[in-house]
């Protein structure tokens, strides 16, 4: 983090846009870096002691100059981090602003997101409430989400299944890696098990989820049960197995259950054959 100061001095006129070009002089020949960038915080822009009125024009205004000087108050508009103000140069900021502004601002505080409607006079930060941010507390601050009367709430992603912690502002959601899901990117997608180490649901084409902690498949179809949904439910017969292509069918013994001519419960296909062997009841073969 570093601050950067222009010279000379330039005039903006109101109304005007105005493009600034930042241009390097040093390049590091040894680091290849075509992706490089840089972030501009803010913009600050210093009015010229000898333009400000009040430091000039008599020998009272020259002894305020000179203590402005002495005391380095002007140090404080190049700093990126803000820390506590000397008390003597508080008095000088007021005027510097009033001057520059022509006149004082309203605080505008945000009424949902301020605990009052009023502001520091030097600056004007409102009083925010918890995890807001923002001159007037207008919006949530980095990793929280939901900007409302109780201020705003931790994204709280979660640490191994979210891209980092920060969620969008107003839903909360964070942003998953792949294959994870929920708000707080806490689980794994439908069709996946494992957290964190999401792992594809295997069930044979025959269902479309399982148990996100056991992998166990929920809602078998076809006929099938099983942890894989791997074997015909009791009463047919075939291989579910994907890729062998034997879907489950009613067991013929010699009828199908619902026929009223069938005299056993199970049944299983020969792996050599392909016939079906039946589990006939006593008496029947």
């Amino acid at each position: 983090i570093d601050a950067v100061t222009v010279f000379p001095p330039v005039c903006l006129e109101a109304g005007k846009s105005y493009k600034i070009r930042l241009e390097f002089q040093k390049v590091d020949g040894r680091v290849d870096t075509p992706s490089a960038s840089v972030l501009v915080d803010s913009i600050a822009l210093i009015p010229r002691t000898d333009s400000v009125p009040f430091f000039h024009g008599s020998a009272v205004n020259e002894n305020k100059r000179q203590e402005y000087e002495w005391y380095r108050c002007g140090d404080e508009f190049y700093r990126i981090l803000k820390g506590s103000t000397q008390e003597v140069c508080r008095k000088y900021y007021y005027s510097i602003g009033m001057f520059v502004y022509d006149g004082a601002f309203e605080c505008h505080c945000d009424s949902t997101g301020s605990l009052s409607l009023l502001c520091q006079s030097l600056g004007g930060q409102c009083d925010c409430k918890p995890n807001v941010v923002g001159r007037r507390c207008d919006r949530c601050a980095p990793g929280t989400f939901g900007f409302g009367p109780d201020g705003c709430r931790a994204c709280d992603c979660n640490s191994i299944g979210a891209l980092d912690n920060f969620c969008e502002s107003q839903t909360g959601q964070c942003k998953c890696r792949p294959n994870t899901y929920g708000r707080q990117c806490d689980q794994c997608q439908p069709g996946y098990w494992n957290f964190p180490n999401c792992l594809p649901c295997v069930c044979n084409g025959h269902a479309d989820t399982c148990d996100p902690k056991t992998g166990a498949c929920i809602s078998c179809r076809d006929s099938t049960e099983g942890h894989n949904c791997d074997r015909c439910i009791e009463g047919h017969y075939g291989n579910p197995l994907i890729g062998v292509g034997i879907p489950c069918r009613p067991c013929p013994c010699p009828g199908i259950a619902s026929s009223g001519h069938s005299y056993a419960t199970r049944c299983a296909l020969d792996a050599d054959t392909l016939d079906v062997v039946c589990e006939c009841y006593e008496g029947y073969a």
